[in-house]
C-alpha cells in the first residue's frame, strides 16, 4: 500500500451539526431547527424484507449477524476516514493494528483503497454532517470528492453479497439526498453516486 496524500477541499460553508437521538430516532440540530437523518427517513420504508429475514433466521440470529455487520462497518469506515484524511502517522503500525482487529475487514480495506487511490482527488467531506433546508432531512455522508473528475457522493458499503439493484433503492436515495444536500450548502454540482 502506498501513502498518499490527498487534497482536501476546506468548505467553511459547511456548519458543524449536532446529533441528538429524539424517541430513537437520529436528528441533527441545524441552524434552522431539528432535521431528521436521512436514514431515519428512510427507515419507515421496506421493512418487510427485514421482517420476513428475520423470522426466517430467527431473532437471535439476526441479532448476531447485525451486530457484526455494524462492527465490520464501524471499523472500515475509520480506516477509510484515516487514509483518506491523510491522518496515518506511522504505516507500519496502522497496517499492524488495522490486521490485528480484523483481517477481514483489513483485506477489504486494501481492497477499496487500491480501486479509490486511482480514482479520487480533491476530496470535500468525510464523514462530514450535511443538510437541506428545502427537504429538511440531514446525514452524515461518507465521502464527497471528485472521482474521475466529478464530483461525486462516495459511500462505502461492507456487504457480505452482491445485491439486486430493487433491494438497494435507499441507497440511491439517500446518496441523491446528500449530493442535493452538498450542493444546497456550497453551491457546487454533485451529480454522480459511487
Amino acid at each position: 500500500m502506498i501513502l498518499k496524500n490527498y487534497d482536501r477541499k476546506l468548505l467553511s460553508e459547511l456548519p458543524k451539526l449536532v446529533r441528538t437521538n429524539i424517541g430513537g430516532k437520529r436528528h441533527y440540530e441545524t441552524p434552522n431547527g431539528s432535521y431528521p437523518s436521512v436514514t431515519t427517513v428512510l427507515s419507515i420504508r421496506g421493512k418487510e424484507g427485514i421482517y420476513a429475514w428475520r423470522k426466517r433466521v430467527g431473532d437471535e440470529e439476526a441479532n448476531r449477524i447485525t451486530k457484526r455487520a455494524v462492527t465490520r462497518g464501524t471499523h472500515f469506515h475509520s480506516l477509510l476516514e484515516q487514509y483518506f484524511l491523510n491522518e496515518i502517522d506511522d504505516l507500519d503500525t496502522f497496517c499492524a493494528t488495522a490486521l490485528a482487529k480484523n483481517p477481514a475487514v483489513w483485506y477489504l480495506f486494501l481492497e477499496a483503497v487500491q480501486v479509490l487511490e486511482k480514482k479520487i482527488n480533491n476530496i470535500y467531506c468525510i464523514e462530514d454532517y450535511l443538510y437541506s433546508d428545502e427537504y429538511k432531512v440531514a446525514g452524515a455522508v461518507d465521502m464527497i470528492a471528485e472521482y474521475d473528475g466529478v464530483v461525486s457522493v462516495i459511500d462505502f458499503k461492507t456487504s457480505n453479497s452482491e445485491k439486486k439493484e430493487e433491494w438497494i433503492e435507499n441507497y440511491f436515495i439517500q446518496g441523491t439526498a446528500y449530493a442535493k444536500m452538498f450542493t444546497e450548502r456550497t453551491g457546487i454540482p454533485c451529480s454522480q453516486l459511487v
